[in-house]
C-alpha cells in the first residue's frame, strides 16, 4: 500500500510539474506577442507624432501623404477576405466614416477626409489619416479588419496639429 501510494503521489507531481511548464511557456509566448504589439504600436504612434511635428508635410500637395505601405501579401489577403481593389475601397470606406473624427470642426467646418492622398495605408492594416475642416487639420492612426468585404475601423490615436 505504501509504495501504490508514493507512486501516485510521484505521478501527481510529475503531472502537476508538466501543466507548470506548459502553462509557464504559454505565458511567456503571450508576453512575447504582447512585447510585439506594444513595439509595433510604439513605431506607429512615433510615426504619427513625427507627421504631427512636421505638418508641413502633411499638407495636402505633399507627396508624403501618397505612398502607400502594403505589402502584397497584406493585399493577397484583403483580396481574399472580400475586397476588389484594396487601397481604393479601404481609402473610400475611411472617407465616408466621418464618425471616426473626434474633433468637431470650427468655423462652421466640418471635419472629414476630403481625398485618398490624405490617407496612407501601412503594412499589418493600419491606416494614418490626416482630416481637416478647411481651418484646422488633424491625424489619426488607425487599425482596420476587413472580414467578407467589410470594413471595421478601430482609432488608436488622433490629434489636432
Amino acid at each position: 500500500m505504501k509504495l501504490t501510494e508514493r507512486l501516485i503521489w510521484l505521478f501527481a507531481v510529475l503531472i502537476s510539474l508538466v501543466f507548470y511548464f506548459t502553462a509557464h511557456q504559454e505565458v511567456k509566448n503571450v508576453e512575447s506577442w504582447i512585447e510585439q504589439q506594444n513595439n509595433e504600436l510604439t513605431l506607429l504612434d512615433n510615426a504619427l507624432d513625427s507627421l504631427v511635428n512636421d505638418a508641413d508635410s502633411i499638407s495636402l500637395g505633399s507627396s508624403a501623404l501618397t505612398t502607400d505601405h502594403l505589402y502584397d501579401s497584406d493585399i493577397r489577403t484583403l483580396k481574399n477576405r472580400g475586397l476588389d481593389d484594396p487601397i481604393r475601397q479601404i481609402k473610400q470606406d475611411l472617407m465616408e466614416k466621418s464618425e471616426l473624427i473626434s474633433f468637431d470642426g470650427i468655423l462652421g467646418g466640418t471635419m472629414r477626409i476630403y481625398q485618398e492622398e490624405q490617407i496612407i495605408l501601412l503594412p499589418g492594416f493600419y491606416a494614418m489619416a490626416v482630416f481637416e475642416d478647411g481651418h484646422i487639420q488633424g491625424g489619426m492612426l488607425l487599425e482596420y479588419e476587413v472580414n467578407m468585404g467589410e470594413i471595421k475601423w478601430t482609432v488608436i490615436k488622433t490629434k489636432l496639429f
